[in-house]
């Protein structure tokens, strides 16, 4: 294990409980920004993706209105 590895690790470890939330965020969020998907799909959802998209294209389903999935995703954030 590299010394910066083992010093991040370190530094982590001795988080007060509180901060730990934050500093997983933070982690994520530099994850993401560096292109690196956190959360990989698990084979059955790749396929199931891959499908989704191939039936899109051939024009066999038209997907979700714009603006209902707004309204969707904006009525449960607001819960």
């Amino acid at each position: 294990m590299s010394t910066l590895r083992a010093e991040l690790r370190r530094l982590v470890d001795s988080l007060p409980e509180e901060r730990v939330e934050t500093a997983r965020l933070f982690l994520r969020s530099l994850l993401v920004e560096a292109g690196f998907d956190p959360d990989p799909l698990s084979a059955d959802e790749r396929a199931e993706a891959e499908h989704a998209w191939t039936v899109h294209v051939r024009g066999g389903d038209a997907g979700e209105p714009l603006q209902r999935v707004r309204d969707d995703l904006l009525a449960r954030s607001r819960g």
